[in-house]
């Protein structure tokens, strides 16, 4: 009798470890997830939805609901919307393309207000190419962290390129799952003023397992603001695909300069299909 309780007992444990953390029960995270969603296709699915919606749709169509000038004036609305993060900043800042500009060799030196220099150019030391390295550690505070690092290039042409690269690893309990995942982009500064400088720019996305490597198209929208000595507020968005599913990305700090160097804290969100990876972070960033 007494080996059956135990035996009750154990089976009880076992049940409650599956239902309430089977990711340690079964060595099957969120990692193992993003893993598994990038290597699935889904197109048969959107078929399938697509098919479906179709079969139970009984609406009239467009032309019998509304008249074209309404189409047209929505349509315009809707590109409007859809552009203005483009056309807002080079307004918002008074850049107006045919001014060049330069970088200071450290934010805020001698008391100027931002990192670039505008032209007429002042009596600073500004130079043409910035380059920037970034290193910084993220966590969940749920057994998921992140060791990630970016290198970026800047010029006075308002040409750039930027890479990111970042490990995760996964405390399962009994054992440890680990992806890598990054990004390259060409980038644009389209709009730029001696505090405020907003980039856009098309890339590829890379996504590295214990089983394969997958890639994908990436498109990265970003600003960095100094508003005053020694804040700066810097915010990246990338919108993409990884193999067979969707990318989506968001980050966002806040950090404190002193002369060459930058010490950050901030929230870094992956979204890769329906997963998230997700976590504070705190690192330090380098310009030269």
């Amino acid at each position: 009798m007494k080996h059956q309780n135990r035996f009750q007992c154990v089976l009880m444990f076992f049940s409650f470890s599956c239902i309430f953390s089977p990711q340690y029960t079964f060595g099957f995270g969120k990692l193992a997830s993003v893993s598994s969603a990038v290597d699935e296709s889904d197109g048969e699915i959107r078929e399938k939805d697509k098919s479906h919606s179709h079969h139970h749709y009984h609406g009239c169509n467009c032309s019998e609901c509304y008249d074209d000038d309404n189409d047209g004036f929505f349509s315009k609305l809707f590109a409007v919307g859809i552009t203005s993060p483009w056309w807002i900043p080079p307004i918002a800042l008074a850049d107006n393309s045919a001014e060049s500009g330069k970088f200071l060799s450290t934010p805020y030196q001698n008391n100027h207000h931002g990192l670039m220099d505008i032209e007429p150019f002042g009596e600073f030391n500004s130079q043409q190419v910035q380059f920037r390295f970034l290193a910084d550690y993220g966590s969940d505070f749920s057994g998921l962290t992140r060791i990630g690092g970016q290198f970026e290039v800047d010029t006075a042409s308002r040409l750039g390129f930027e890479t990111s690269w970042n490990q995760f690893q996964e405390d399962l309990g009994t054992t440890t799952d680990e992806l890598w995942l990054g990004d390259a982009n060409i980038t644009w500064r389209f709009a730029q003023n001696e505090a405020m400088q907003f980039h856009t720019g098309v890339g590829l996305n890379w996504l590295n397992d214990a089983s394969n490597t997958d890639t994908g198209f990436n498109f990265t929208y970003g600003f960095d603001l100094f508003p005053v000595k020694p804040w700066v507020f810097r915010g990246t968005m990338d919108l993409g695909r990884l193999g067979d599913t969707s990318r989506v990305h968001f980050r966002g700090d806040v950090g404190l300069v002193w002369k060459h160097f930058e010490i950050f804290t901030g929230y870094n969100l992956e979204r890769i299909s329906n997963v998230n990876l997700q976590g504070v972070s705190a690192g330090i960033q380098f310009r030269f």
